[in-house]
């Protein structure tokens, strides 16, 4: 599917999938009246699963190259 969707439009589609998920635990939560314990483990799970993703995400980002030193004025012969 990556390769007929192609990779824009995948990772497009990998997004919204994580806008779903958090707009379920919201309409669950929504619909409970009673008890809300078990929403809210929900949004505990989704919250460290989501969280992880973007520790790894920054984790896995190349820092950017650094500026190449000025160059020092040696001694003048």
């Amino acid at each position: 599917m990556i390769k007929r969707l192609g990779g824009k439009r995948w990772r497009a589609l990998h997004r919204l999938a994580y806008a779903a998920a958090i707009a379920g635990v919201i309409h669950y939560y929504m619909q409970v009246k009673a008890d809300v314990r078990q929403p809210l483990v929900f949004a505990a799970v989704l919250a460290i699963l989501l969280g992880w993703r973007v520790m790894e995400h920054w984790r896995s980002r190349k820092p950017a190259p650094a500026a190449a030193p000025a160059a020092k004025p040696g001694p003048e012969a």
